[in-house]
């Protein structure tokens, strides 16, 4: 008893998770093993259970392997499909297949079933289709075609893809493709051993020159090592014949041309040219403080000379000479500028803001870019809109009385002139030469004419219906009720009257419940119609 009861304490203090699982019928105390026993039976339990575990998990595995379908390949599933659609047919069916096929444009189904069937295979090859697809141009499908049914080895098939693309100007594809396809491509001469002339890079890179595309022949130099076949001095000095500014000055700068080509006249000619931002690049390379400075404002000079004022403000902004103390010259270039391209609106609202419109402090006469000036500059040259706004913004019309009416005369000149133009075109149109030429070109159709017709039409979007319950019966009067008063008049149906105030002696029934009708929104729109007269 005692041993029973210290291995029942003992086996009750084992943790819960290291008791072994029952595998069997339940035993009874009599019958359960001694510590040691329980001890050396516990690890053969769990090996056991791993074990099969295991076992169970390999075999559901491999029985999801097998049951997952194996999927092919695009190369394989077209093979498939060829042989499906070459099943059962004839020698002239198959031929009919594949003109079909080649007709509307299925070349991969076409060059498939040609290698699937022996009938076909004698006559035709797979090469040709891949041929004929190089011929309508369509070099990226031929090509991924050729890898599919690896005829990367077919030389001739190669140089026909890099020719085609090399005459469409595809240099890139065609390096790319002739590293995949050409064997020994870009190796030296004396390494490669070709029993028959390819494409090869030095011929890729001259096929770029005489394309004029010299900033992709210099990349592919650098990278094939062949810069001392084609030095980069030459080809930047094409781009700049060429006027390819932005690659020009993009290898000059990434090849560290500067001393064949000096950053200072290369940026004057650039701003000759109106290139400022390649320009820009050449000026911020300069070493000099002074020169980049001086470079910056004839780049603020050259873009406000030939009128480009966006190009010109943003640079003022950017390189911060727009402060009148110090570039007060420059400012006035710009004014004068704006004014000598009629631009009055930006030459008064600049001269305002750049303090120029202020009277001389030194001779005491009036600046030219004063504000009644160029106001008044404005009326002579026709800007009347300008002129007027900065009159009325300005607050200015005391001092421009006589001009104001001016501008009215002017206004409605302008106004009758453009009506008298328009009555004559008018007359022209409606002038029986004219219209006679226009129906002979027309035909039936110039005679139609479109009347518009206005249709009212009054649009209800939503009603609401309320129903309210009779009041109760008032206790009998003792005389007889008067008349009720008329209703009033109203669009629509309304309830019957309530009850009197005084009801007759004896009662009437209680009347049915009554609902009233309350439009939300009523509206009536008025829509135009065209109609043939």
């Amino acid at each position: 008893m005692t041993g029973d009861d210290g291995s029942s304490s003992r086996a009750g203090s084992v943790p819960r998770g290291q008791r072994a699982l029952p595998t069997g019928p339940r035993r009874s105390s009599a019958n359960k093993p001694t510590d040691g026993q329980r001890a050396g039976s516990q690890p053969k339990q769990r090996a056991s259970a791993s074990s099969s575990a295991a076992s169970k998990g390999r075999a559901s595995s491999a029985g999801k392997a097998a049951a997952a379908p194996t999927t092919l390949g695009r190369p394989e599933q077209a093979m498939e499909r060829a042989k499906k659609l070459a099943q059962g047919k004839s020698d002239e069916q198959l031929e009919c297949v594949l003109q079909n096929a080649l007709q509307r444009g299925q070349f991969e189904d076409a060059a498939y079933l040609i290698a699937v069937t022996p009938v076909l295979a004698s006559k035709y090859k797979t090469s040709d289709v891949i041929r004929l697809m190089i011929d309508m141009q369509l070099c990226d499908p031929a090509a991924q075609l050729m890898r599919d049914m690896k005829l990367q080895e077919n030389q001739l098939l190669v140089t026909l893809l890099v020719n085609e693309l090399v005459r469409a100007s595809r240099f890139q594809a065609a390096v790319r493709y002739a590293q995949e396809m050409v064997p020994n491509f870009g190796k030296p001469l004396a390494d490669a051993d070709q029993t028959r002339p390819s494409w090869t890079p030095q011929a890729l890179i001259q096929a770029m020159i005489r394309a004029q595309q010299f900033r992709t022949a210099l990349k592919y130099a650098k990278q094939f090592e062949l810069l001392e076949l084609f030095p980069p001095a030459q080809l930047v000095a094409s781009m700049l014949t060429c006027q390819a500014w932005d690659d020009a000055v993009s290898s000059i700068l990434e090849y560290k041309l500067v001393a064949e080509f000096p950053l200072e006249p290369l940026a004057a000619k650039l701003l000759e040219h109106r290139q400022w931002s390649c320009a820009l690049k050449c000026i911020q390379k300069l070493s000099n403080k002074e020169l980049v400075d001086k470079y910056c404002e004839a780049l603020v000079r050259e873009a406000a000379r030939v009128g480009d004022f966006v190009v010109a403000l943003r640079y003022l902004r950017e390189f911060k000479l727009d402060q009148p103390a110090t570039h007060g010259v420059l400012l006035r270039y710009f004014v004068d500028c704006l004014v000598h391209h009629s631009e009055f609106y930006k030459a008064i609202k600049y001269a305002i803001k750049f303090g120029l419109a202020e009277e001389d402090s030194e001779t005491g006469e009036t600046s030219v870019y004063a504000t009644s000036v160029l106001i008044r500059r404005a009326i002579d040259c026709g800007q009347l809109h300008v002129a007027s706004t900065y009159i009325k913004k300005l607050g200015l019309r005391d001092q421009f009385q006589a001009e104001l009416e001016i501008i009215k005369q002017r206004q409605r000149a302008l106004l009758q002139e453009f009506r008298a133009f328009a009555r004559l075109r008018d007359a022209q149109y409606h002038h029986a030469v004219f219209q006679t030429q226009l129906a002979l070109l027309l035909g039936d159709k110039a005679q139609d004419e479109w009347v518009d017709e206005a249709v009212s039409v009054e649009v209800t979007l939503s009603e609401e219906e309320e129903f309210h319950a009779p009041p109760p019966p008032p206790p009998p009067p003792l005389h007889a009720p008067s008349p009720p008063p008329p209703l009033p008049q109203f669009a629509y149906s309304m309830p019957p009257p309530p009850p009197p105030t005084f009801p007759y002696l004896i009662p009437p029934p209680p009347p049915p419940q009554q609902s009233t009708f309350k439009p939300s929104m009523t509206f009536t729109s008025v829509t135009m119609t065209r109609a043939k007269k």
